[in-house]
């Protein structure tokens, strides 16, 4: 939301007095960016800090914004969405689908700084099928008004991605600083393969996604390695809806279970707002290196697994 923010004030530049002809295309890579994001369903996903801003109309529908903002930029035959990039190496994200499935991964750094608005998410994925929300982001809620909250809803905890020994990515330092951010690095992309790497407190997490369009399945490859000794393994799902469940399929080694989390399941889809939303953690006590092997099956008839 902060990109369609600083678009709109761009925008709104370029209408009272036309930019230099060398900035027209950071507008066009601006909105190729967001049309991205938007994907088939027009909305965004709640990925870093949200705080409801918007030059335009403020007070409309906010899951619209980033539809009315590409409206201003593209009033008439804007491009294809099939032909907006895959990758956008500047912020690490990564689109293994994006037509009926979007299928979007995290594996960019922490922002520079003290990246104030960065959420711990390294290597988390969010996915939806045409307007149908399963693997989410859950937001924002809140920036200083609740600490606690604040703390919670950017922890890696709250994203779809690993956690060891209960350590997050970062070291939160009040709401708007990290430290000891982790080192994140795509390791390799490819259509509808991505392979990538984050490197925190002491351990590695390599994460190995591959886009099954024919059977449309996500298989999804947790790596972990790090020092000697038995470490607790936690591995979170964030889901739209109860639902959402049956499209997951865990292989679970000995010792791990997979069962809600009372405390993590919440969401917020506008700044200040907070709702119920399943979550899932797949946990266990293993020494390393190990492996977790997950499918998400995203097809329209997802079948329930027991």
């Amino acid at each position: 939301y902060y990109h369609v923010y600083a678009l709109d004030f761009f925008h709104f530049h370029h209408s009272l007095e036309a930019l230099p002809p060398n900035h027209l295309p950071v507008l066009e890579r601006m909105g190729r960016f967001l049309q991205a994001l938007l994907g088939e369903a027009g909305e965004i996903p709640f990925l870093g800090d949200d705080d409801g801003g918007r030059l335009y109309h403020p007070y409309a529908n906010h899951s619209a914004f980033g539809r009315h903002t590409l409206a201003r930029l593209w009033p008439v035959d804007p491009p294809p969405l099939s032909a907006a990039p895959s990758h956008f190496p500047d912020c690490g994200l990564v689109f293994l689908a994006n037509e009926d499935v979007q299928i979007l991964f995290d594996a960019g750094p922490f922002a520079r700084g003290s990246a104030g608005h960065s959420h711990a998410d390294s290597l988390s994925i969010v996915a939806r099928r045409r307007n149908e929300e399963i693997l989410i982001d859950p937001g924002t809620y809140t920036y200083v008004a609740d600490p606690s909250a604040r703390d919670l809803f950017r922890s890696s905890a709250m994203h779809n991605t690993v956690r060891l020994n209960g350590l997050d990515q970062a070291t939160p330092a009040g709401p708007f600083r990290w430290l000891h951010p982790p080192e994140v690095r795509l390791l390799s992309t490819s259509s509808g393969f991505a392979f990538a790497e984050c490197k925190f407190q002491g351990f590695v997490h390599q994460r190995r996604l591959q886009w099954e369009c024919d059977t449309q399945r996500l298989i999804v490859e947790d790596t972990l390695s790090g020092p000697p000794g038995t470490h607790h393994v936690e591995q979170f799902w964030h889901l739209a809806s109860p639902a959402a469940q049956a499209r997951l399929l865990v292989e679970s080694p000995p010792g791990f279970a997979l069962a809600p989390r009372a405390d993590l399941s919440f969401r917020s889809r506008a700044f200040g707002l907070r709702e119920s939303a399943p979550a899932l953690v797949h946990q266990g006590h293993a020494t390393l290196p190990l492996t977790l092997r997950t499918e998400i099956h995203l097809g329209s008839d997802a079948k329930i697994h027991s």
